[in-house]
C-alpha cells in the first residue's frame, strides 16, 4: 500500500493519507509524481497535499460512496496537482475570495488551508481553480516550473 512519488516527503504524506482513507472506508486513488529536476520545494508540495487532502476528508463525510483522488502531472512548464473528492452537498464559495467558506464552527481558527495552498501556488506564479458538481469537488493547483 506504500505510495511511491519520487520524493520521500510526499511518499510519507500520501502513504499516511491512503492508510487513513482505507481505515475510514474511503476509496483513495493516487497517481502522483513529484516534479524532479525543478525548483519546487518538497515542503511547499507538502503544504498543498496536507491541506487539500484534509479538506477532502471533510468533504466526503456523509457520502454513500466516498472517494478521494490525487493526481499530479507536468505539462510543459506547468506542474498540475488535482485533488477530487465526493461531496454530499455543494460547497458555498465566498464571492470576495473565490474560496469555499469553512464549515467549522470556530471560523476564526479555521478556513486557512486553501488560503495557504493559494499562497504556495502564487509563489510559483500559479494559482488554484475549483470546480464542483452536485456530488464532486475538484481542486486544481498549477505551479509554474520554468
Amino acid at each position: 500500500t506504500e505510495v511511491r512519488t519520487g520524493n520521500p516527503v510526499t511518499d510519507v504524506i500520501l502513504t499516511q493519507q491512503k492508510k487513513e482513507a482505507e481505515e475510514k472506508g474511503i476509496d483513495f486513488k493516487c497517481e502522483f509524481s513529484y516534479p524532479t529536476e525543478t525548483v519546487i520545494n518538497a515542503f511547499d508540495v507538502s503544504v498543498i497535499l496536507n491541506n487539500a487532502i484534509t479538506n477532502a476528508f471533510d468533504g466526503v463525510a456523509g457520502c454513500d460512496n466516498p472517494y478521494i483522488s490525487v493526481t499530479a502531472y507536468r505539462k510543459k512548464n506547468a506542474y498540475m496537482i488535482e485533488i477530487q473528492n465526493s461531496i454530499s452537498k455543494v460547497v458555498r464559495i465566498e464571492e470576495e475570495t473565490g474560496l469555499p467558506e469553512t464549515n467549522k464552527k470556530d471560523k476564526d481558527n479555521h478556513g486557512f488551508g486553501l488560503v495557504n495552498i493559494r499562497k504556495v501556488a502564487q509563489r510559483y506564479f500559479g494559482d488554484i481553480d475549483i470546480e464542483q458538481t452536485d456530488n464532486s469537488f475538484k481542486l486544481s493547483i498549477m505551479l509554474m516550473v520554468e
